[in-house]
C-alpha cells in the first residue's frame, strides 16, 4: 500500500540552481562571492527513513525536513559575501516535501532561496 503526502508551493521551482545536500554539503560548485547585480538560486535537500508520516503531511509546511534543509541552506549563504559595496538579501522561493510509504517509509524535502546582491 502507498500512502503519499506531496505538497509544493505555487510558483515551482527555478532553474538554473546550485544543489546543496545534507549537513550544507554544495553538490557542484557554488560562488565563493556573488557579484552587485546577480541572484544565484540554492537549492537544498534532506531524505530521511521515517516510522510514518505524523508532521510530514500536506498542512505540515514547517516540518523537520523542511527546517534541517533551511538551516542547511542558511550555513551556506552566510559564506558566500556579495562583492564589495553590495547589499545582499536572501529569500525563499520555493518549497516543497512528500512522505510516503513503498516499502520503508521515507520523506524528503527541498527548499530553495534565491540570494541577490545589489547596490544599498
Amino acid at each position: 500500500m502507498v500512502r503519499r503526502a506531496e505538497v509544493a508551493q505555487p510558483g515551482g521551482n527555478q532553474v538554473p540552481y546550485v544543489g546543496v545536500g545534507p549537513g550544507g554539503h554544495s553538490v557542484g560548485p557554488h560562488p565563493d562571492k556573488i557579484s552587485c547585480g546577480s541572484s544565484p538560486v540554492l537549492r537544498g535537500y534532506a531524505v530521511a527513513r521515517v516510522q510514518n508520516c505524523y508532521g510530514l503531511g500536506p498542512s505540515d509546511a514547517d516540518n523537520r525536513l523542511i527546517q534541517q534543509v533551511s538551516a542547511d541552506l542558511q550555513e551556506v549563504t552566510d559564506g558566500i559575501p556579495c562583492e564589495t559595496g553590495c547589499q545582499k538579501t536572501i529569500a525563499e522561493i520555493w518549497r516543497g516535501w512528500e512522505c510516503k510509504q513503498d516499502g520503508p517509509w521515507v520523506a524528503r524535502a527541498m527548499v530553495q532561496w534565491k540570494i541577490e546582491c545589489n547596490k544599498p
